[in-house]
């Protein structure tokens, strides 16, 4: 048969570049994305270099438009007077028309910022006024802004009003976290000072006084005993000594060590270090080290509240590029990240907002890109900051002395049917929800003798990053005298916490996932620690960890569809011990026994070059056991199924943990749900490819499987090899740390999640929970 077509020849398709150049070249309304693309295909077929050179004007002229088009977007996204008559103007001066970049009503980018200014000028002294009514700091600061930009002559009283009820809302704000600082910090001088101011302000109503005075004088109380029992010392020592410890030095060393406990406050609070410097003046204290160190502080730490303002001034008029600057001058000045949190987050939020409203008014990838790039960028370093492993730990309360063992969970997932009865399946296994509010009845299968002496806890949460595990009788099993051993963390969570809070540290994760990044998020800990409630929780109310990671997931995939798919890939393994695991869901027959076993899938890895093509990037892990670059964990002979919605997901799961334990043992197991993603830009074609790892481990402890045992060894080992930078981290050593090579170390972000039993039968199995949380992070 004769051939349908011919090869192009290079002459072809120099004619076909050129065509294509021109054709653009010519239309009314030629696209930027489409424009750029031509002139690739040019460049590489050496099309004659005049038309390039028409072609690459033509297009720049089109990219600072459509820079311009993105600035009024940024300035309609905030409101602000300033920001929409720059863009405005900008815009004018690229060329815009007002029905130029319309959305889907039919207006022009440019007439809907015309229209947004005006009606931001009419009402920017209704707005003044509503943020005077209101008294909140945030919206006074904003509806300031908007007057001065928009030049208010003749309201000069209106302003002077919100300028002095701003003053006095900061004053109080300041005063009020001063009280709170006081109060933490045990010291008599500075907590009377501080009541003192607080009474000078007014703030009965925002502050309760009467319990920082009830404070105070127990505190004083105490200093009194103490003076009492020294004073058969200095009766012993003589009226002579006694002379020389005169009125003048005694107000001297307290001023010291008030304004000693002032500049040891983690972190340093600026007002309360001002009020420990004034006293120390007071009595004379004008030199010295204590007070040349203190001034050195008091001016870093107003360099940081200046800083902090900005951020917040920034924050409140939704400005993008001031905001962008100010964390950075943040960062600059030593702010800690934890107060540039809340708006680093809402300027990702921003940044996504503009990047929607910019596609619904057409503008192209090529401008877009940067924006995206930026978002993701930020929010990589708002993770890093917490370093590639996070240490998350979580005390659930006392269990009561009458709860059983029982062998169902109606948890998270099984709340969409049945009561699910699993043989020690610890991702849906019983137990693990025990003693937590709404967390069901079940509470894991350990011997009703260990409950006894659990009246009080010996493993209490100190504060948000410190675990207190107090020694324990050997006689009686209960709480001894002696110093309590002090653990930190990057956050602890105590028994009065919520479900909410818990997702709260793993929930920017997601999004690191769907950016590209390898995600682990590892529940560990003793038997009966409250692993599986955290991670599954019970109903809608007290759902746990997974359900909303994967209600944050198609969020996400959801909010993206207009510029990216994004595809989820789902397998769950249970790993049965140092080289087996078992498929679940790869089960068919559900009746079939025990004795003719599991599927076993193998681990295999795989490099990044040689598994896709050079369109798509992988998951950004390198592991520090690879020698030869990135690798990627691929699970052989495991089912893979695709879902398109979160409850087809939760449905998934709950089917594979009905196959746990299907192996003919009843022992937990470790349960790993791997979420294979692929991003493809809609607009580019690019696709990233990642994964995000949830794994809910059994539980450690004196009466755990010897293979559990084995496992948390060798997880441990893979841990401090991470830390320490090793050449060669042993990961094939276990199938567990196997199957999680490429969420571990390099670029991949984790998320050790620590449940902690408080009683003391549970003492010993916590701190090996402990040790293996503080193996070191990376």
């Amino acid at each position: 048969a004769e051939p349908t077509g011919k090869q192009e020849t290079p002459r072809d398709l120099k004619h076909d570049a050129l065509e294509r150049l021109k054709e653009l070249l010519l239309m009314d309304e030629t696209s930027a994305d489409e424009l750029s693309k031509a002139l690739d295909v040019a460049r590489r077929a050496d099309v004659d270099p005049m038309v390039v050179s028409r072609a690459e004007e033509v297009f720049i002229r089109l990219v600072s438009k459509q820079q311009a088009a993105l600035a009024l977007a940024a300035a309609l996204q905030a409101g602000m007077i300033g920001g929409l008559r720059a863009a405005i103007k900008k815009g004018r001066s690229a060329g815009i028309r007002s029905k130029d970049f319309r959305d889907s009503s039919g207006k022009g980018v440019l007439e809907k910022a015309k229209e947004a200014l005006a009606q931001a000028e009419a009402g920017v002294k209704a707005e003044l006024r509503a943020a005077i009514q209101a008294g909140g700091l945030v919206k006074l600061e904003r509806a300031l802004a908007q007057a001065r930009e928009c030049g208010l002559e003749d309201a000069e009283d209106l302003l002077e009003e919100a300028e002095e009820k701003l003053r006095a809302v900061e004053a109080r704000k300041n005063r009020i976290q001063l009280l709170k600082n006081a109060l933490d910090s045990n010291d008599i001088d500075l907590l009377k000072a501080t009541i003192q101011e607080c009474e000078e302000q007014d703030l009965h109503k925002e502050v309760d006084l009467t319990k920082a005075r009830e404070r105070l004088e127990a505190l004083e109380r105490g200093a009194s005993k103490f003076m009492l029992a020294g004073a058969g010392v200095l009766t012993a020592v003589g009226q002579q000594a006694a002379q020389v410890l005169g009125q003048n030095l005694v107000q001297r060393t307290r001023a010291t060590a008030t304004l000693r406990a002032a500049m040891f406050q983690e972190p340093i609070e600026l007002d309360m270090l001002r009020l420990a410097m004034q006293q120390a003046r007071d009595v004379g204290l004008v030199d010295g080290p204590d007070m040349q160190r203190g001034l050195a502080l008091m001016e870093a730490e107003q360099n940081k509240a200046v800083a902090v303002k900005k951020v917040r001034e920034a924050a409140g008029r939704r400005d993008m590029r001031g905001l962008r600057d100010a964390i950075g001058r943040g960062n600059s000045v030593g702010v800690s990240p934890a107060k540039l949190l809340t708006a680093v987050n809402q300027l990702l939020e921003e940044q996504a907002k503009l990047a929607q409203l910019a596609g619904d008014h057409g503008l192209g990838n090529v401008v877009l890109a940067d924006v995206e790039r930026e978002r993701r960028e930020l929010h990589n370093r708002v993770e890093m900051a917490s370093g590639g492993l996070r240490v998350v730990v979580r005390i659930r309360p006392l269990l009561l002395p009458d709860q059983q063992p029982v062998q169902v969970l109606q948890g998270a997932v099984a709340g969409h049917g049945a009561h699910l009865a699993v043989a020690g399946a610890s991702l849906m296994s019983p137990g693990s929800s025990a003693g937590f509010k709404g967390g069901g009845t079940g509470n894991g299968g350990e011997e009703a003798g260990v409950r006894q002496n659990q009246s009080l806890p010996v493993v209490i949460r100190a504060d948000r990053h410190t675990v207190s595990v107090s020694k324990v009788s050997a006689r009686t099993n209960a709480p001894s005298q002696g110093k309590d051993d002090a653990f930190r963390f990057g956050a602890v969570f105590g028994p009065d916490c919520i479900q909410a809070e818990i997702f709260a540290e793993a929930k920017g994760l997601v999004q690191s996932a769907v950016d590209g990044y390898n995600v682990l998020v590892m529940a560990c800990g003793p038997q009966r620690g409250g692993k599986t409630h955290t991670m599954m929780g019970s109903g809608h109310e007290h759902r746990g960890l997974v359900p909303r990671v994967f209600e944050e997931l198609f969020q996400i995939k959801q909010k993206d569809a207009w510029r990216a798919e994004l595809e989820v890939d789902v397998q769950m393994v249970e790993v049965l011990d140092s080289i087996k695991m078992g498929d679940l869901l790869g089960h068919r027959d559900h009746s079939r026994s025990p004795s003719k076993g599991v599927l076993a899938p193998s681990v295999r890895m795989v490099p990044q070059d040689s598994a896709t093509a050079s369109a798509t990037t992988f998951g950004r892990s390198a592991g520090a056991g690879s020698a030869a670059g990135a690798l990627n964990v691929v699970v052989d002979g495991a089912v893979t199924r695709r879902v398109g919605t979160k409850q087809e997901l939760l449905d998934l799961v709950k089917e594979g943990a009905s196959n746990a334990g299907r192996a003919g043992e009843s022992d937990p197991r470790h349960i790993v749900v791997l979420l294979n993603l692929s991003r493809r830009n809609l607009a580019t074609g690019a696709v990233t490819r990642s994964k995000m790892a949830l794994a809910d481990l059994a539980g450690m402890g004196q009466f755990a499987h010897l293979d559990v045992t084995a496992s948390y060894k060798s997880l441990e080992e893979v841990l401090r090899a991470l830390a320490a930078r090793q050449q060669r981290v042993p990961f094939r050593d276990h199938a567990l740390t196997q199957v999680l090579q490429d969420c571990m170390g390099g670029a991949a972000k984790t998320l050790l999640l620590l449940a902690l039993p408080p009683e003391s039968a549970s003492r010993q199995d916590s701190l090996r929970g402990i040790s293996l949380a503080s193996c070191g992070t990376w």
